[in-house]
């Protein structure tokens, strides 16, 4: 599995190492230059993914959210039935059961 950048053509491996880069060839100097995606946490809640780019010093993202997680199933305790629901441009325009 890799992460991709589609504008650049650079691949990331999932420990953020670069693996490929467009156009690169085979220049093993810039592979090997150390260019690395910068740490950061990921969380999920209610179908939406969250980052905090503080991956250090932040608080674990379940800690922060355990309150709003249950509120949030309360009160739609269906949550990940809805879609969103696209206008004609395809910008969002809410959510459908």
């Amino acid at each position: 599995m890799m992460i991709a950048c589609p504008y650049h053509g650079w691949n990331f491996d999932l420990a953020g190492r670069l693996a490929a880069a467009r156009e690169s060839g085979e220049d093993k100097k810039f592979m090997g230059s150390g260019l690395w995606l910068k740490p950061v946490q990921v969380g999920f809640l209610a179908g939406f993914v969250f980052v905090n780019l503080d991956a250090g010093g932040a608080a674990p993202f379940s800690d922060l959210t355990a309150e709003l997680a249950v509120s949030i199933a309360n009160v739609i305790p269906d949550l990940s039935g809805y879609r969103v629901r696209e206008g004609r441009d395809g910008s969002p325009r809410g959510f459908t059961p």
